[in-house]
């Protein structure tokens, strides 16, 4: 699917359910994409966000099953609930510089993430943002210690590298939320 040029925003739920999507060419000049919009869109493998995006909202990619790699634009300073869970053959995620919070669930059950790396800017990390994320290994910590949801890594077992020089990393806050959290100062 090929949308025109000029476009700004992508309505709530305007793609869900269209299970024989595999493939959309979003408009750089898009700068929202609504709740839900591509949810359940079970054979999308390819999706390029354009850099002129500052608004995903929740729900947007849920259990587009075949999404292998997603890079999140600079403009995004949230990512809301559940906005790309249940993307089960999610291997690679880029998340920008700038972005503020991952929410409940973001990345949930996106079984075969194997790594992310979180960005400095980032200040929490809500409840199940990661959890049963079976073969998520690695998890680095690229800035101080952000606010972490007690159930952030529920199911997921991960070595969690962070530096012990940036503000917050100390015994306290090196817990398991949730899951197997094997922390690795760098």
């Amino acid at each position: 699917v090929a949308l025109s040029e000029g476009l700004r925003q992508m309505g709530d739920y305007v793609f869900a359910s269209c299970e024989n999507l595999e493939r959309i060419n979003i408009p750089n000049t898009v700068e929202s994409i609504g709740s839900g919009c591509f949810m359940y869109c079970y054979k999308m493998r390819y999706v390029t966000l354009p850099e002129n995006l500052t608004e995903i909202g929740e729900w947007a990619f849920r259990s587009n099953f075949e999404m292998e790699t997603i890079k999140i634009p600079k403009g995004i300073k949230n990512i809301y609930s559940e906005t790309f869970a249940g993307c089960w053959n999610l291997v690679e995620v880029d998340l920008p510089d700038g972005l503020l919070s991952i929410g409940y669930c973001a990345f949930s059950g996106c079984q075969d993430l194997r790594e992310i790396e979180i960005p400095a800017t980032v200040t929490n990390i809500g409840e199940r943002a990661f959890s049963y994320d079976k073969c998520l290994a690695k998890i680095e910590f690229l800035g101080d210690t952000p606010q972490i949801d007690e159930t952030a890594f529920e199911k997921t077992s991960s070595r969690a590298y962070y530096d012990p020089e940036k503000a917050g990393w100390e015994e306290a806050v090196l817990g398991s939320y949730g899951g197997e959290i094997t922390w690795v100062s760098i």
